[in-house]
């Protein structure tokens, strides 16, 4: 009885305990640093590639990954996610640019004319209490005045 149980345990926990994949990723056109994350918990971030495209990620224990790819100009591929296999390894993950996505990092475009900010640009409130400076401390602006409706004739 025990000598049939014990290879059933041992295939159980074969089974059980997953295998690492490898991911192939690629990009059109080469050289783009890929970024890579295991998909189902929010605690799993984003890390590089072992290198530039086109590249191999060895011994990935994650059911599912998402990745995306930054070219040194500063575009930039859509979020890509791959399922994963503990039977066979994904097929070669091929990242393109996508022109409707903003440009990171790369050389900003020069604005239109003067005074003229670049795309993207928000400005902070003139004054602010995090950021009104007097002497060594902050300065305490007033609190903004409350309008009450006019009282109703009754």
């Amino acid at each position: 009885m025990h000598r049939t149980l014990l290879p059933l345990l041992f295939l159980a926990a074969a089974l059980g305990a997953g295998c690492a994949s490898t991911v192939r990723i690629q990009s059109e056109p080469a050289g783009a640093r890929i970024r890579w994350r295991g998909e189902g918990r929010a605690s799993f971030r984003y890390r590089d590639a072992p290198g530039p495209a086109p590249t191999t990620i060895d011994r990935v224990y994650y059911g599912r990954i998402s990745a995306y790819a930054i070219w040194p100009d500063g575009s930039q591929s859509r979020k890509t996610e791959v399922v994963l296999s503990n039977w066979r390894d994904p097929e070669p993950l091929v990242l393109r640019p996508d022109p409707s996505l903003p440009r990171i990092g790369g050389a900003a475009p020069a604005p239109a004319g003067p005074g003229a900010r670049p795309d993207g640009y928000r400005s902070a409130p003139a004054f602010d209490k995090r950021s009104v400076r007097k002497g060594d401390a902050r300065a305490e602006l007033p609190p903004p005045k409350l309008e009450l409706p006019p009282p109703a004739d009754d």
